[in-house]
């Protein structure tokens, strides 16, 4: 809550709100890409993990797809 002393004493609280002055913002912007979010940028790399296939199976933003096979039947 804003402190009440940064307001003169003969305004109502309906009338102290619109006399506030804005500050500036409280966080800067922060830009993102899919590219940073969906690829670890910390921490060592696996040599057993190849960098083509790490990119292929994530393309849900909770986890990993795995390709599967439906037959036709299956929506029968």
């Amino acid at each position: 809550m804003a402190d009440l002393n940064a307001y003169p004493a003969d305004m109502t609280p309906q009338n102290a709100v619109g006399a506030r002055q804005p500050s500036g913002p409280d966080h800067a912007g922060v830009t993102y890409s899919a590219e940073n979010l969906s690829r670890p940028t910390q921490g060592p790399a696996n040599p057993f993990k190849d960098d083509v296939n790490s990119l292929k199976r994530k393309n849900v933003p909770t986890g990993f797809a795995q390709e599967t096979y439906m037959s036709e039947h299956t929506f029968r």
